[in-house]
């Protein structure tokens, strides 16, 4: 959990100790915060409207793509994967043996129905939807209506037909949503949510009468128990707020909201990845020009960085991305009660960023 120390729920308290050893102290390499070049793509379901500044051509647009391995990066005539390979562990830090940012994100808009697509049950391929804006009333589609079969979704004569078997979920601003591996899912018109979802695995549309893919179907369309997955836990202070939104083998969501006119350290340790909602500020490491951020932004923090601030210029939020790796933070020694009450909340000594994350069972 960042913020707030996941162990005692007090203010994060210790930067990770550097390893001597480790190939996270190059220190010929300038590593820094960056931002993905937005992508977009554009389909007759996209829209025209959208709650945050888009460049050039602003009709009928279905997706902005922030993070894949053709991303470019917007410091440089770079992919993402180059970087990724360049940078190697002081980019994704322990999770370097993975070879790649082991999720793609994108925000998605639409102002009809969209496509009804599906991944593969086998696939470890998980998948969450944010929602950034909705008209009233606005739904998304996700899994099947009870006693609806896989099969009569693939046989569905149109994707009219296909449609009315699918379970409508009507969304608001700020809900997020787990897509599990196996269900169905599309998006309804006035609806604008963050996509992320595992590198792994593929989506498929619908309906289909490919054998191929109804073979590879044939076992999915079972709602799994998604309790466990969109389970919240909520760590607020002075000034932050910390959600957890979705926990997921693959990559975890938090939204966190952060008082404006602040300045302090992030010591993370482990790769970060922040879609921003709301606000602007910037982040900077040593000798580094500051990197601003505003609503519609991917920044991305490698885990090697050299004395990294955050500053707020408003009040921000933003989605924390983070890979459920191990952390070292849980060795180091906490605060004792005296420091906690002599610093937490004031404004000379805020609240600092950090990362704690969940050890896997």
């Amino acid at each position: 959990m960042p913020l707030l120390c996941e162990q005692c729920r007090s203010p994060a308290h210790a930067q990770v100790a550097p390893n001597p050893d480790s190939a996270l102290n190059t220190l010929d390499m300038n590593i820094h915060p960056f931002k993905t070049r937005p992508a977009i793509e554009n389909a007759p379901w996209g829209r025209n409207n959208w709650p945050f500044p888009i460049n050039g051509d602003k009709s009928n647009i279905a997706a902005i793509r922030l993070i894949n391995d053709n991303a470019a990066c917007a410091d440089a005539d770079q992919t993402l994967a180059d970087r990724t390979s360049a940078w190697n562990e002081n980019l994704l830090g322990r999770a370097a043996p993975l070879g790649r940012i082991p999720y793609i994100a994108r925000w998605l808009g639409a102002d009809k129905d969209t496509p009804i697509h599906i991944t593969p049950d086998n696939a470890d391929a998980h998948k969450a939807w944010y929602i950034v804006d909705a008209d009233d009333g606005a739904r998304i589609h996700r899994g099947l209506r009870p006693g609806v079969s896989i099969d009569a979704l693939l046989k569905a004569p149109t994707e009219d037909d296909a449609r009315t078997l699918l379970q409508p979920v009507e969304v608001k601003r700020g809900q997020c949503y787990y897509i599990a591996p196996g269900v169905p899912h599309a998006i309804g018109p006035g609806v604008v949510l963050a996509e992320i979802q595992s590198t792994t695995g593929h989506n498929i549309e619908l309906p289909s009468d490919d054998s191929t893919t109804t073979a590879l179907l044939e076992s999915s369309g079972t709602q799994p128990d998604i309790a466990a997955f969109e389970k919240r836990t909520h760590v607020t202070s002075l000034f932050t707020t910390v959600t957890r939104l979705i926990t997921s083998p693959t990559f975890y969501i938090e939204r966190v909201r952060f008082m404006g006119e602040l300045e302090q350290e992030i010591p993370y340790a482990e790769l970060v990845c922040w879609l921003i909602l709301e606000g602007t500020g910037s982040v900077q490491c040593a000798k580094q020009s500051p990197l601003p951020f505003a609503p519609g932004d991917c920044v991305i923090l490698p885990a090697n960085m050299k004395e990294p601030k955050l500053r707020t210029e408003s009040d921000c939020v933003w989605l924390e991305i983070t890979i459920p790796v191990e952390s070292d933070l849980a060795a180091y020694p906490r605060p004792d009660a005296a420091y906690l009450q002599a610093n937490e909340g004031t404004a000379n000594h805020p609240i600092p960023l950090n990362i704690s994350i969940d050890k896997k069972d």
